[in-house]
C-alpha cells in the first residue's frame, strides 16, 4: 500500500514540475510580448499608422489659462487643519478620561 501511494505521489509530483515548466515557459513568452508592447517605438508606430495622430507644431498649440486653484488649495488647508484640531482635542479628552480613571483604580 505505502509502495503504491509513493509511486502515485512521484507521478503527481512529475506532472506538476512539467505544468510549472509549461506555465513559466508561458510567462516568459507574456513577458517578451509585453516588453513589446510597451516600447515606445511601437506607441509611436501605432500612434501614426493606425491613430493617424501627428506630432503638434507650433501652429497646432494652444495655450489656455488654467483657473487659479490657489484659494480652492487654502481651503482645503484650512478643513486639514480644522480636522486636525477637531481629533487632537477629541484625543486629549480622551487622555485626560483615562487619567481620571487611572486616579481611581
Amino acid at each position: 500500500f505505502r509502495y503504491a501511494y509513493i509511486v502515485e505521489s512521484k507521478y503527481q509530483l512529475e506532472s506538476m514540475k512539467k505544468e510549472l515548466a509549461k506555465i513559466e515557459e508561458t510567462n516568459q513568452s507574456l513577458k517578451i510580448q509585453l516588453s513589446k508592447l510597451k516600447s515606445l517605438d511601437r506607441i509611436e508606430s501605432v500612434a501614426r499608422t493606425e491613430l493617424g495622430m501627428i506630432e503638434p507644431n507650433l501652429d497646432s498649440i494652444i495655450f489656455i489659462k488654467s483657473p487659479d486653484f490657489s484659494l480652492a488649495m487654502q481651503n482645503e488647508r484650512k478643513q486639514e487643519k480644522t480636522t486636525r484640531e477637531a481629533d487632537y482635542g477629541a484625543l486629549s479628552v480622551m487622555n485626560k478620561i483615562n487619567a481620571i480613571m487611572n486616579i481611581f483604580n
